[in-house]
C-alpha cells in the first residue's frame, strides 16, 4: 500500500509510531488493573496517566474519564446509562446517536440549510416537553461537512430548561482546540483512532455530579460503569494520542491552507460544476465534502482508487449503503446533485504534491465525462 494515497482520515488515522512503541511496550507486561499486586497497580497507574493526558487535552479536570472500546459505545454509555431521559438530537448524528435515541423517547431538531442545528427548532421541541428533563446530544463536529456546531449555545439552551447535554467530539479532537468546561458540556465521547490512537479504544467523559450507571454487566471496573478487564494498551495509546494531537492542534491551522487550496483548485477547473457545501461556515480544517456535477460518485471512487487515492463518498459508518447522505436530504439538496459528492478529508502529513496529483486526476475525469 506504499503507493496509495489516504485522503479520507475522517474515517480513521493511521496509528503514530509514539504511540506504537509505548503501546507495544505495554503488551509485552501481564497488566491487570484489577489485581493488587505490582503488575496490577502499575497497570492502575497507566490508566490514571491516561485518564490525566485525556483531561488535559480538553481541560476537563472537573471530570471523570471512563474508558470504553470506542465513541460508539461512549454514546451508548451516556444516553442510556442514566435515568433514560427523553433524548434530544437530530437525523445527521452518527448512527450511535441516532438508533439509540429511537430506543427511548426522542425528539429530532431540524437541520438548516447550512447543515447547522436549527435553533429555532430546538427550542420549539423543549417548549413541548413542559418542563421534563431531558439530554440533549449535538456532534462537535460533522463528520462528511465537517461543519462545526455552534456548541456552547446549545449547551446554555439546554441546561436554561434543565436538560443534560451531551457532544460526539470525535471529528474534532486533535483538530481544533477543545474546552470542555468552557463549552458547559456534561457528557462528552471520543475515540482514539480518529486521532492517531489506536482502533477499539475511546472514552466518555463525565461531568462530576452527573449520575450515568453501566450498561452492561459485569464486574466492577471503571467505577462501576464499564464493566470487564480494561483494555491497557488502548487506553494507553488514547492518552498518547491527546498528548500528541495537543501538540499537532497548530498544523491543521497549516493544513487548512492546503484544503482551502484543493478547493479553489477545483473551481477554477470547473467553476459552477463544483459545488463545496458547508464552504462558508466554521468547518474542521481538514474536511472538504464537494460535488462534480454530472459524474456519480461511485464513478468518482472508483477512478480515484484505480489513480491511487482512497477517498470516501460519505461516513465510514454509512458507506455500505446506496442512500443519498442523510446530512445533504436535511440541507435541502437534491438527489441528483446528492449523488456527485464525494469526500476528502486530509491529514497533517499529507503534502501539496499529494493534492496536485489529485488535483490532476480530478480534472482528467472530468474533462473526459464533460466531453
Amino acid at each position: 500500500m506504499k503507493d496509495k494515497i489516504f485522503f479520507d482520515n475522517n474515517s480513521t488515522t493511521k496509528v503514530d509510531n509514539k504511540i506504537i512503541e509505548e503501546m507495544v511496550e505495554i503488551m509485552k507486561l501481564p497488566l491487570n488493573s484489577s489485581s493488587i499486586h505490582s503488575h496490577g497497580r502499575l497497570a492502575m497507574r497507566k490508566l490514571n496517566n491516561a485518564r490525566n493526558q485525556i483531561k488535559k487535552l480538553l481541560n476537563g479536570d472537573n471530570y471523570d474519564v471512563i474508558f470504553t472500546s470506542g465513541a460508539t459505545e461512549s454514546n451508548n454509555l451516556a444516553l442510556l446509562g442514566g435515568k433514560k431521559l427523553p433524548i434530544i438530537t437530530s437525523q445527521i448524528e452518527h448512527p450511535a446517536i441516532v438508533n439509540v435515541a429511537k430506543q427511548v423517547e426522542h425528539y429530532f431538531v431540524k437541520t438548516s440549510k447550512q447543515g447547522l442545528t436549527d435553533i429555532e427548532d430546538l427550542k420549539n421541541i423543549i417548549s413541548k416537553l413542559n418542563g421534563k428533563e431531558f439530554i440533549c446530544s449535538i456532534m462537535f463536529a460533522h463528520n462528511e461537512t465537517g461543519a462545526i456546531f455552534p456548541i456552547k449555545e446549545i449547551a446554555k439552551i439546554t441546561h436554561q430548561n434543565g436538560g443534560i447535554f451531551h457532544c460526539d467530539l470525535t471529528q474534532a479532537v486533535g483538530k481544533l482546540p477543545l474546552d470542555i468546561e468552557n463549552l458547559n458540556i456534561d457528557l462528552a465521547s471520543l475515540s482514539a483512532h480518529k486521532l492517531n490512537g489506536p482502533q477499539g479504544a475511546g472514552a466518555l467523559l463525565i461531568r462530576k455530579g452527573i449520575k450515568i450507571g453501566q450498561i452492561l454487566y459485569g464486574s466492577g471496573q471503571e467505577n462501576g460503569k464499564r464493566p470487564g478487564t480494561n483494555n491497557i494498551a488502548g487506553a494507553v495509546g488514547l492518552g498518547k494520542a491527546c498528548e500528541i494531537s495537543k501538540e499537532k492542534i497548530p498544523q491543521y491551522k497549516e493544513l487548512q491552507k492546503l484544503r482551502d487550496y484543493f478547493e479553489e483548485s477545483l473551481k477554477r477547473i470547473a467553476n459552477d460544476d463544483v459545488v463545496i457545501f458547508c464552504k462558508d461556515i466554521k468547518r474542521t480544517p481538514n474536511t472538504s465534502f464537494v460535488a462534480m456535477r454530472g459524474v456519480d460518485n461511485q464513478t468518482q471512487l472508483i477512478d480515484f482508487d484505480l489513480n491511487g487515492f482512497s477517498i470516501a463518498i460519505g461516513s465510514a459508518c454509512s458507506s455500505g449503503s446506496s442512500k443519498t447522505s442523510i446530512i445533504l436530504s436535511e440541507m435541502g439538496i437534491n438527489d441528483s446533485l446528492a449523488k456527485n459528492v464525494i469526500r476528502v478529508s486530509f491529514a497533517t502529513d499529507n503534502t501539496k504534491e499529494e493534492i496536485d496529483k489529485f488535483i490532476k486526476i480530478w480534472k482528467n475525469l472530468y474533462q473526459k465525462i464533460k466531453k
